[in-house]
C-alpha cells in the first residue's frame, strides 16, 4: 500500500478521535487542571517539609530550582498519561464502541491506526501540557536555564517519543489482558513513583531504581530537566537520549507484536468478540 494511503488512514483516525474528544469538554478541562493541581500540591508539600531551604534536597540530587524540577516532571507525566489513554487505549476504545471486529478485519495497518491515535494524542495533550507549564512557570516565577537550544529541543522531542512508545507498548498489553480500563488507571501511580517525576530516583533503594531506569519516561524527564533547567549541552544529554531511544524501540516493538498476536488469535479461533 502507498504512503498516501497510510497517511489518509492515520488522518482519518486522528479526526475521528478529535470529534469524540470535543464532545466531552470536562475531559479537556480535567487534562489542563491536573498537572497544575498536582504540581502545586507537591510544591507546597515540600515547602512545608523543608521550610524553604533547598540544601536538604540538593544532598539527594535535586537542582537548586526544585520548583522547576517539579513542574517539568508533572507536565511530562501528564503528557504520558494523555498518550496512555490515546494510543494505549486505542484498541480498547474500539471494543467499547462495538467496532473492534471491523478494525481487525479492515486491510488498514493496525500500527498506522495506532499512529493516528498517537498523532492526535500529541496534538491534544501537547497544547494542554504546554499551557499548564507556562501557567505554573509564570505563577511561581520559575525560569528556564538553557545554554544549548539543540539539547533542549532534542530532549523534549525524545521525551515525547518515549511517551508515544510507551503508549503503543501498552496498547498491545491492554488488548491481551482484556482489562484495559483498570490497568490504564492503575499504571499511572506506579509511573508517578518510579519515573522520577516527583523526586530524584537516587532517593529510592537501589533495587527500585532499576525499575525506574527501565522506563522510557524516566530518561525523557531527566534529559528535559538537564537541558532546560541546568543548562546541559548536547554532549551531556546524549547518553540519556541513546538509552531512551533504545528502550523506546523495544517498547514499541513489543506493543506491535502483542497487537498482532491478539489479532491472529482472534482470527484463528473466532475470538473477535473477546478482544
Amino acid at each position: 500500500m502507498s504512503l498516501g494511503y497510510h497517511v489518509r488512514v492515520a488522518t482519518a483516525v486522528a479526526i475521528r478521535d478529535f470529534k469524540i474528544r470535543i464532545t466531552y469538554i470536562p475531559w479537556i478541562i480535567n487534562s489542563l487542571l491536573q498537572p497544575i493541581v498536582w504540581t502545586y500540591i507537591l510544591i507546597y508539600t515540600y515547602r512545608a517539609v523543608i521550610g524553604g531551604a533547598s540544601q536538604p534536597l540538593q544532598q539527594h540530587g535535586w537542582p537548586s530550582d526544585y520548583v522547576g524540577f517539579l513542574i517539568l516532571g508533572q507536565v511530562l507525566l501528564s503528557l504520558f498519561n494523555a498518550l496512555n489513554w490515546r494510543a494505549g487505549m486505542a484498541i480498547q476504545r474500539e471494543r467499547w464502541f462495538g467496532t473492534l471486529e471491523i478494525v481487525f478485519l479492515t486491510p488498514a495497518s493496525r500500527l498506522i491506526m495506532l499512529a493516528g491515535s498517537s498523532i492526535y494524542g500529541l496534538i491534544d495533550a501537547g497544547w494542554i501540557s504546554f499551557t499548564a507549564a507556562v501557567i505554573v512557570f509564570l505563577a511561581t516565577g520559575t525560569g528556564f536555564h538553557v545554554q544549548d537550544p539543540a539539547a533542549a529541543v532534542l530532549s523534549l522531542l525524545m521525551a515525547v517519543a518515549g511517551a508515544v512508545s510507551m503508549g503503543i507498548g501498552l496498547a498491545g498489553l491492554y488488548v491481551l489482558t482484556r482489562s484495559a480500563g483498570p490497568l490504564a488507571v492503575a499504571i499511572q501511580y506506579p509511573l508517578r513513583f518510579f519515573s522520577g517525576s516527583s523526586f530524584p530516583l537516587t532517593i529510592l533503594p537501589a533495587a527500585l531504581q532499576y525499575v525506574g531506569y527501565a522506563l522510557p519516561l524516566t530518561y525523557g524527564i531527566e534529559a528535559a530537566r538537564m537541558a532546560l533547567l541546568e543548562g546541559a549541552s548536547l554532549g551531556d544529554v546524549y547518553p540519556l537520549i541513546l538509552r531512551l531511544a533504545a528502550i523506546s524501540l523495544v517498547s514499541m516493538s513489543l506493543g506491535i507484536l502483542f497487537v498482532r498476536w491478539a489479532e491472529s488469535l482472534a482470527k484463528k479461533y473466532g475470538w473477535l468478540h473477546t478482544f
